[in-house]
């Protein structure tokens, strides 16, 4: 057990949970008024699995669905999660608007998220495959998501456009990072965002530090 690990516990008992932490709490207890349990999860942009594991680890009947686009990224992935990997799918692409392959910029050191969707200083340009998540549901056969986390750094307004069907019909929680500032001080993707969550029957749940939204209030 890593040191972080052994303190969280007490870091949580003296400020309180945060982040993907909350969630998990929140979501938990939403289910639980449902009689409902959390089955299945798919976490888009899961980078090195700082948020796979806590879901693993919080949801223990769950199966988990990785995407995660960049090779060095993805591999650490696998490698922190393996105590899981009975429970976890592993995708080395991402979720996009389209099939295909896109440019992405990447921040050069390890531990950074996974992409980002605009050129910036410090950064190297680099092309990876991605899929619409209507199409993988479909093909996967998956017709119920109790969870889904997106964070991908100034692209999740075109995974959430590639998902609409999948958002309207199976999807109970989403918990969002919203990075509009990403395509400059001008962009609409957070309307956007908001926008296509309530359309899809979803209702705006609170902020820890990224944005969550449910249809079980």
């Amino acid at each position: 057990m890593r040191l972080k690990d052994i303190l969280r516990p007490v870091k949580h008992a003296l400020v309180g949970k945060q982040r993907i932490y909350k969630v998990i709490e929140v979501i938990g207890e939403l289910e639980r008024r449902k009689e409902q349990k959390v089955l299945t999860i798919f976490d888009v942009g899961a980078a090195i699995g700082e948020a796979a594991l806590p879901m693993a680890k919080g949801f223990a009947n769950a199966r988990i669905y990785c995407f995660e686009p960049l090779p060095d990224s993805f591999e650490r992935l696998k490698n922190r999660t393996q105590n899981f990997s009975d429970r976890i799918d592993y995708f080395n692409f991402g979720l996009y608007n389209k099939n295909g392959r896109i440019n992405f910029y990447v921040f050069p050191h390890r531990d950074a998220s996974s992409a980002i969707a605009q050129q910036s200083e410090g950064v190297s340009q680099t092309s990876i495959p991605v899929r619409r998540l209507d199409d993988v549901v479909e093909e996967l056969e998956i017709k119920k998501i109790d969870f889904m986390k997106v964070d991908v750094e100034g692209a999740e307004k075109e995974v959430l456009e590639g998902g609409l069907k999948t958002l309207q019909n199976c999807v109970d929680n989403v918990f969002v990072e919203i990075s509009p500032l990403r395509k400059g001080k001008h962009s609409h993707d957070y309307i956007d965002v908001f926008e296509y969550l309530h359309k899809s029957g979803f209702s705006f749940a609170g902020v820890y530090e990224d944005f969550f939204f449910t249809k079980l209030l």
